[in-house]
């Protein structure tokens, strides 16, 4: 309302009992093992975790970013940028947590949503004791499974590639950073008690066998292909991938499986 000081703004309630808590940010492109590991850490005794995917936490993350970036919002704030942010970091606790329980000292929530780079920056500084951990997976493996997804298959062929393309995106931006880790779908089974004791020790918990054994023991929404992932793929969806995905690619290290057989042919 347009002449309202902050101090006339009603402060909300007394701040929500997890908001001092260290906060576990699982982020990834679906179909790249994010259900596996949300269900596998959310069976950890130190992390409070609804067990849910948590996209209005994108929703909140990314209206508070803009309210704080774009011009004509950043105009219209009628508040200091620290009392945004903790406006803003109460409604995203309210809207996940709406009934807490008492914490125990040294534990931790984790939220789960898909971050791209500009959002991400925004939550590690309104939210000073989050730590990201960005899963990623081979772009062909991705799109070939969100491609037979019951929900993510109605997707055009080149939305999926550029959906994928924000793996890369996140690999630059966790780099050097002590607040973001980066791991990668293929250590899920190949060595899931390391990767369990490294992401509990990233947020500063003890290592649990409990969650490696849930790794070890189940699986989510699993895609069956009849050779290889891309073989019913056409002349024309190759194409669309390597033109938008083949730098992303090259960035994460996965190779593009027809061209190294074209080129061993060769």
């Amino acid at each position: 309302m347009p002449g309202r000081k902050e101090a006339d703004i009603t402060p909300m309630e007394s701040p929500h009992p997890y908001e001092d808590l260290p906060m576990l940010v699982l982020t990834g492109v679906g179909r790249s093992g994010t259900t596996a590991l949300r269900k596998a850490l959310s069976t950890h005794p130190g992390i409070i975790s609804t067990g849910h995917e948590h996209n209005v936490a994108f929703d909140v993350l990314e209206c508070a970013r803009r309210n704080r970036t774009e011009f004509s919002r950043r105009y219209a704030m009628q508040t200091s940028d620290a009392r945004h942010d903790a406006l803003f970091r109460g409604l995203l606790f309210d809207l996940v947590f709406p009934d807490p329980q008492p914490a125990a000292q040294g534990r931790c929530t984790m939220l789960f949503t898909n971050l791209f780079p500009e959002t991400a920056t925004y939550l590690t500084e309104a939210f000073p004791k989050a730590k990201i951990v960005c899963l990623v997976r081979d772009g062909v493996e991705v799109i070939a499974s969100r491609k037979k997804h019951e929900h993510f298959g109605g997707d055009d062929f080149e939305r999926h590639c550029r959906i994928w393309t924000n793996a890369a995106d996140m690999l630059a931006w966790s780099q050097g950073r002590d607040d973001a880790m980066l791991i990668r779908h293929e250590h899920l089974r190949a060595d899931p008690e390391l990767l369990c004791a490294r992401i509990a020790s990233f947020v500063g918990l003890e290592n649990d066998a409990g969650a490696a054994k849930h790794l070890c023991e189940h699986t989510y929404h699993p895609t069956n292909h009849d050779g290889p992932a891309w073989a019913s793929w056409s002349s024309a969806e190759r194409r669309t991938f390597e033109e938008i995905c083949s730098q992303s690619m090259k960035k994460l290290g996965y190779t593009i499986p027809w061209q190294t057989e074209q080129s061993r042919a060769g």
